[in-house]
């Protein structure tokens, strides 16, 4: 009995998407002081398309909650930088705190097109 099935890939001439995601405590600063200052309770997500070095931003900054910032634990892994600001493939992001993440974040990063070719189907929203 011969296998008549062939394989068939609908994507396989569609570009993947390199996204980055700068991972950050925003600073703040006080006009009235002149004091500058972070909350490390307060950490975002901003992804970009890597796009060959020339990075484009694909989304709005996505603020962590005060859990998901603790659970994600981003100052023990070398990604980030004691000035809590660090940037990270978003492949790495998913792998590497897979099993601390929380589906929210996840839902929102898995949101986004995988094929530039498909960047137009599908509009992720903050």
């Amino acid at each position: 009995m011969v296998n008549l099935m062939i394989s068939r890939n609908k994507n396989k001439h569609k570009t993947i998407i390199d996204y980055d995601v700068n991972v950050y405590v925003r600073d703040n600063y006080d006009l009235e002081s002149k004091i500058s200052w972070q909350n490390p309770n307060e950490w975002y997500l901003h992804v970009y398309d890597y796009n060959d070095g020339n990075p484009e931003e694909v989304s709005r900054p996505y603020l962590l909650t005060k859990e998901e910032a603790f659970a994600m634990n981003f100052l023990e892994h070398d990604d980030i930088d004691d000035g809590m600001d660090g940037w990270m493939s978003m492949d790495h992001l998913m792998t590497e705190y897979k099993d601390v993440m929380s589906d929210r974040i996840r839902e929102y990063l898995e949101g986004f097109p995988k094929y530039k070719e498909d960047i137009k189907l599908k509009t992720v929203y903050n």
